[in-house]
């Protein structure tokens, strides 16, 4: 067997676990699974399969992302060299950013947690940490952080369309806001931003009601 295909079977394993022990065993008794043989890589799964969990209500929501995280930062402290369990736990921070009302700290912790991923040599060849950091680089509108993020994840993986089209979407839109910008009949508020984007153009941002919602667009791997 290959490793990608190793791989392949761990990925399935996990959402197999994810839709069958969950579903039958309640949240809960799935936690204590993990809890009874802790290591770090059952950490980092339980945080990925916590945020994939469909619930009714916001709260709900909101506690699993929370779960989420605090099982990404047991990982981390089971191992602080390890930059997998770095960038799942930035993942994690960047779903509860976006949950939680924006909270400036969660994103804070989010980018601190990159940056800790990046310093291993196994996380930094991931793409997945490239392609979410250029999502919460576009939102923070830093924008040429963004491209070469996307950039970096495309050319870690080939065969991954995501950062492909994100960063075609985000040279359009730039592309867009400057022959709007340039237009005679120019009025901002004529502009929709596709992205958690907070758009100025003339020293004015658009009104929360022409912002678009936020995007975390990530591989099922990684969350």
């Amino acid at each position: 067997m290959t490793t990608s295909e190793k791989a392949e079977e761990v990925v399935n394993n996990l959402y197999k676990y994810r839709d069958h022990y969950v579903e039958n065993f309640g949240i809960e008794k799935a936690i204590q699974k993990v809890e009874d043989s802790k290591n770090k890589v059952s950490l980092r799964n339980l945080s990925m399969v916590l945020r994939q969990i469909q619930v009714g209500s916001g709260e709900e929501r909101r506690k699993i992302i929370k779960e989420s995280v605090d099982k990404a930062k047991e990982a981390v402290q089971l191992d602080i060299q390890d930059g997998l369990s770095w960038l799942i736990l930035g993942n994690a921070y960047l779903s509860l950013f976006f949950m939680d009302g924006q909270t400036p700290q969660y994103f804070k912790l989010c980018m601190s947690a990159y940056t800790q991923a990046e310093k291993d040599t196994v996380a930094k060849s991931n793409p997945d940490l490239y392609f979410n950091r250029s999502i919460a680089h576009k939102y923070q509108e830093d924008y040429q952080l963004a491209l070469d993020g996307f950039i970096m994840a495309g050319q870690l993986d080939p065969t991954w369309q995501n950062p492909a089209m994100a960063e075609k979407q985000l040279v359009n839109f730039l592309t867009n806001v400057t022959e709007l910008s340039e237009s005679k009949e120019f009025h901002y508020k004529s502009v929709r931003v596709h992205t958690p984007l907070v758009l100025v153009v003339n020293g004015k941002k658009l009104g929360l009601d022409k912002q678009a919602p936020s995007e975390l667009a990530v591989r099922a791997v990684y969350d």
